[in-house]
């Protein structure tokens, strides 16, 4: 399992941070060397980028997306690589395939957003957190304040890709709508499975 690249994707109100921290503590119970990690980054873009999300956006979703893609450059150069190379297991809340469908359901190019992340690797294994649409309305409902990306019409149209990417090859689809403890358990089955470690 070690110098492995797992990312776990969703819309917003999935639960993929939670889970995605819930799989990290795992590893690392289990013995294993984890960075767990998460696009935005905290480091100098990542922190403009959120300042935007929190706000009304501020800027085209193309000046945008072109700050998601060089927080990637820099999350992938000074974070991911690095542990990669050290052995490490890096556990990644959110990568290029936000971009993807956060960009296409905001009206950009498909074939643009890819160009803009071709040079990116693909991770080794792909969790897709992927609940109902109605139970990510209400989670994000539940919210004490919405960012820019959580307003209903946006949230329906990237839910919609979601569910084209859950059809995708290599993809571990999770429904994470129910008991924690539970859906915790079947992501490390199912991810377990395809490493081909014992469960």
């Amino acid at each position: 399992m070690s110098g492995k690249f797992i990312v776990f994707e969703g819309p917003d109100g999935s639960g993929k941070t939670l889970h995605s921290t819930l799989f990290a503590e795992r590893l690392r119970k289990e013995g294993h060397d984890v960075l767990h990690t998460v696009e935005p980054t905290k480091g100098p873009i990542g922190k403009q980028i959120r300042e935007f999300i929190a706000g009304d956006g501020g800027v085209s979703h193309e000046v945008m997306q072109l700050l998601f893609s060089a927080d990637r450059g820099w999350h992938l150069e000074k974070e991911v690589q690095p542990a990669l190379q050290a052995g490490k297991t890096v556990v990644s809340d959110r990568y290029y395939y936000s971009t993807f469908m956060y960009g296409e359901a905001a009206g950009l190019s498909s074939d643009w957003l890819r160009l803009l992340n071709a040079y990116y690797p693909r991770p080794d294994y792909i969790v897709l957190a992927l609940p109902s649409m109605e139970v990510c309305s209400n989670r994000i409902g539940g919210r004490a304040s919405q960012e820019v990306f959580e307003k209903r019409a946006f949230q329906e149209r990237t839910y919609r890709l979601y569910e084209h990417m859950a059809r995708e090859p290599g993809v571990i689809v999770i429904d994470t709508g129910g008991n924690k403890d539970e859906v915790a358990q079947e992501i490390w089955e199912r991810v377990m499975e395809r490493v081909g470690a014992p469960v």
